[in-house]
């Protein structure tokens, strides 16, 4: 095998494990992935190392996935919804934005109407 065709494995079972981790169905995906690694260790179809480093990369690109493209927080659940926010502010308040400031607050409560959102 050239090292272009495994630099191509290895980038397609990098995205692989992207979409497992965005599919419904990764349920599927992730034993799909075991058997066939075993089934290629079993009958010697590639080399022990290189399918571990095939195997790393579909770990990587699903565990990379989990770790960078859902970032939630305690306020998630708030999302859409007219809420009332108790906080201290923590940090001095930036303008950095055009009609927005970012600053850091710690938050004592937070009260939501659930039956208006916007």
């Amino acid at each position: 095998m050239t090292k272009q065709a495994k630099i191509i494995i290895f980038l397609c079972l990098y995205v692989l494990g992207i979409i497992t981790f965005l599919s419904a169905y990764s349920a599927l995906f992730i034993p799909a992935v075991i058997i066939t690694a075993v089934f290629c260790l079993l009958k010697n179809i590639l080399p022990s190392k290189l399918l571990f480093t095939f195997i790393f990369a579909f770990v990587l690109g699903f565990f990379n996935s989990s770790i960078h493209l859902f970032f939630d927080d305690d306020l998630t659940p708030y999302s859409g919804k007219n809420i009332t926010v108790k906080a201290k502010v923590q940090t001095i308040p930036a303008n950095n934005i055009k009609d927005r400031t970012k600053f850091y607050a710690k938050i004592s409560s937070i009260e939501a109407d659930d039956d208006i959102t916007s």
